[in-house]
C-alpha cells in the first residue's frame, strides 16, 4: 500500500527551525513517559519474575514532571491512554500513546508515539495499528502527531536496513533523544536522519513503492523523551519547542516541526539500576516491604532501607549479638572468606544512603561485579571440593548457594544485553549510510587479560 502524500502541516522552514536552539527557554515536556498501565515488559529479567514495566501512578508521574521543570505532561503507556485520561484534568495535560505496530511482511515490530489525540482517535488507531502503512495513512489523513521511537532499537530483533529506509520514507518525526537507550543508536539515527537529501529519499521511495508525505520530506525533526517506567530519571530527555502558553500552541509547535530534543540518553547501568527499581517494588507488593528479598534488592539498586524494615528487638540482638556471633564465625573462616564477608560488610555501609548520580553507578557496579567474581569463585570451587570427595548432597548445596549472585547481577546482564544486542545491525546499517559512522566509532577501549597481575611466573608475559 502506498502513503498518501500530503502537506501534514509542515513546511521546510519549520523543519529547519527544528535544529536550531529556542531561545528564551521554550516550552518543555517529556513525550515518552510510562505510568503503571504500562504491563507488558520487554526485558527479559522482569518477564522471569514476572514484574509489569512499571508501578508509576499516572499522578506521580505528573508530579514529578512538573517537578523536573516540565512545562506540559503526558503519559504514553503501551497501547493505552489510561494513564493519561486519569491526569487528563490536570493543568498543562494532554493524551498520548506509545502504539506498536509491524511491518506486514515479515512482522518487524515498530514503536510509534501518538501525541495530543483524543479517545476516538485512539479507538481508531488500535483498529489500524497491526499494519504500519493502515496506520500512517491514518495519521497522515487526520493530521495526528506522531513520531518513531528509538527508531534503531530493534524490538523483536527483526529491525533490517530496508526497513530503515522504509521508515524514512514513511515518517519525517523521529525520536532523536531516548533517555533509557544506548545514546550511540541515538546519535546514529540524527546523524543518518539529518544527512538525508531529496535525491537519497527519492531513491529509498522508489526502491520500496512508497510515496513521501510532505513538502520537504527529507528533512527529519526530532524528539526527545526519557522512556522512564520506574520514576528514576523522570525527564532525563525531553522536547522543547519555542514558548508555549497554552497545550494547543505546545501541539502546534510539535505538528510544525518547531521543536528539539534535550537531556542525555541512557546507559547500561542506569537500565539495571530501572531493573532493579521496578523488581523492588514488584516483590514488596507481592511479598511485603520487609523481607529479605526486598531489603537486598533495596540495597543493590542504592535505595533506602526504611527502619521498619528491622524490628527494634532484631536491630538490638544484632547490635549486641552480631559481633560476639560474626567474629565466631570469622575464626572458622579461610582468609579468602573472611576478606570477602568484609568487603560485603564495606559495600553494604557504602550503599545505605541512595545516590542516582553516574560515579554512583559506576562504583555500585564494579562492587556487585567483584564481590559476584568472588562469591562465585568460591562457591564454584566449595562444589568441586565436595565432588571430589563424594558428597553429592553437599556439591548440590554448594552449586544452590549461586543463586543469590545471579539474582544480583541478572539486571545488569540484561541490561548489557539490551543496550549492545544491536552492534551488529548499527554497523550494518552505517555501512549502508556512512554519515553515521563517526557516531559509530564511539571512544573504544581495551582489555587486558592476564593469569597474574603483580608479577610474571614464567608462564605469562603479559
Amino acid at each position: 500500500m502506498k502513503a498518501i502524500n500530503m502537506d501534514h502541516h509542515r513546511t521546510c522552514k519549520g523543519c529547519k527551525n527544528a535544529n536550531t536552539q529556542h531561545s528564551p527557554r521554550g516550552a518543555r515536556c517529556d513525550l515518552h513517559i510510562h505510568s503503571k498501565y504500562s504491563d507488558r515488559p520487554s526485558e527479559w529479567f522482569l518477564r522471569r519474575i514476572g514484574a509489569p514495566e512499571s508501578f508509576m501512578e499516572p499522578a506521580e508521574v505528573y508530579r514529578r514532571c512538573r517537578a523536573a521543570g516540565m512545562d506540559y505532561v503526558t503519559i504514553s503507556d503501551h497501547n493505552c491512554i489510561r494513564g493519561a485520561l486519569e491526569i487528563a484534568d490536570l493543568p498543562g495535560v494532554f493524551i498520548s500513546s506509545e502504539l506498536t505496530t509491524y511491518f506486514p511482511e515479515d512482522r518487524c515490530k515498530i514503536h510509534c508515539l501518538v501525541s495530543g489525540i483524543t479517545a476516538n482517535q485512539f479507538d481508531d488507531l488500535q483498529s489500524v495499528r497491526e499494519n504500519i502503512y493502515d496506520l500512517q495513512h491514518y495519521l497522515v489523513e487526520n493530521h495526528i502527531i506522531h513520531t518513531i521511537a528509538h527508531p534503531l532499537f530493534s524490538v523483536n530483533d527483526r529491525l533490517t536496513t530496508d526497513h530503515v529506509e522504509k521508515l524514512l520514507v514513511l515518517f519525517n518525526r523521529f525520536e532523536g533523544i531516548n533517555g533509557s537507550r544506548d545514546p550511540r543508536a541515538c546519535a546514529i539515527s540524527m546523524a543518518i536522519f539529518s544527512a538525508m537529501d531529496a535525491d537519497a529519499l527519492m531513491r529509498m521511495a522508489d526502491r520500496h513503492g512508497l510515496e513521501p508525505v510532505g513538502k520537504c520530506p527529507w528533512e527529519k525533526c526530532f524528539t526527545g523523551g526519557s522512556d522512564d517506567h520506574g520514576g528514576l530519571y523522570t525527564a532525563s530527555a525531553f522536547t522543547e519547542t519555542p514558548p508555549s502558553a497554552t497545550v494547543f500552541d505546545f501541539l502546534e509547535h510539535l505538528r510544525a516541526g518547531r521543536h528539539t530534543p534535550g537531556g542525555g540518553g541512557g546507559s547500561s547501568l542506569k537500565l539495571a539500576n530501572s531493573l532493579m527499581h521496578i523488581a523492588r517494588q514488584y516483590v514488596d507488593q507481592r511479598l511485603g516491604g520487609n523481607g529479605l528479598l526486598n531489603v537486598m534488592l533495596r540495597n543493590i539498586a542504592g535505595q533506602q532501607v526504611p527502619e521498619q524494615s528491622v524490628s527494634p528487638i532484631k536491630d538490638a540482638a544484632r547490635r549486641i549479638f552480631g559481633p560476639i556471633i560474626r567474629r565466631h564465625r570469622l575464626r572458622q573462616m579461610s582468609s579468602a572468606e573472611r576478606m570477602l564477608v568484609d568487603d560485603f560488610m564495606i559495600i553494604s555501609k557504602q550503599i545505605e544512603t541512595p545516590d542516582p548520580s553516574e560515579q554512583a553507578h559506576d562504583t555500585r557496579f564494579d562492587m556487585i561485579a567483584n564481590l559476584a567474581h568472588a562469591f562465585s569463585f568460591l562457591f564454584v570451587s566449595r562444589c568441586a571440593e565436595k565432588l571430589r570427595e563424594g558428597e553429592l548432597m553437599g556439591a548440590l548445596q554448594a552449586f544452590a548457594s549461586l543463586g543469590p549472585v545471579l539474582l544480583g547481577i541478572a539486571p545488569y546482564l540484561t541490561a548489557f544485553s539490551t543496550q549492545h544486542k544491536d552492534k551488529p545491525f548499527l554497523a550494518q546499517l552505517c555501512e549502508r549510510f556512512p554519515a553515521g559512522k563517526p557516531a559509530l566509532k564511539g571512544t573504544g577501549g581495551r582489555a587486558w587479560l592476564t593469569d597474574t597481575f603483580h608479577d610474571i611466573n614464567g608462564v605469562a608475559k603479559t
